[in-house]
């Protein structure tokens, strides 16, 4: 059964590394998903990426990237029915980063920012 990390913010500025965090227990990376209720200096969109010790997973990065704001924006592996290939397996120990970036805009911001990461965990 998979479990959900939330990371959330009031107000952000594109930040790498904006959330970081030691995985005490390997799991695999399933999903991902972002949601800004509001966005501030008109960017075009948000995304994130999540990196696993410095290196960027891939499938996860500029991605997921939200346009709209107040709309989620998702993107799973085919363990969720999506279309990431693989997940991608972080061990235990490892320093998971996730970066906040915008496109375009002057001095962009996101208000009521959340960011969840699907995970399988190690048996």
């Amino acid at each position: 059964m998979y479990q959900v990390l939330p990371f959330t913010a009031d107000s952000q500025a594109a930040q790498a590394p904006w959330i970081e965090f030691q995985a005490v227990k390997g799991f695999f990376l399933i999903g991902a998903q972002i949601c800004a209720q509001t966005f501030t200096g008109t960017p075009t969109s948000v995304n994130i990426d999540v990196n696993d010790d410095g290196v960027a997973i891939a499938g996860f990065t500029a991605a997921p990237s939200q346009a709209t704001a107040g709309t989620p924006a998702i993107v799973k592996t085919t363990a969720l029915g999506g279309a990431v290939a693989l997940p991608a397996h972080v061990d235990a120990d490892s320093i998971v980063a996730i970066d906040l970036n915008f496109v375009a805009g002057t001095a962009p911001t996101v208000t009521d920012f959340t960011v969840l990461l699907y995970v399988l965990p190690d048996e």
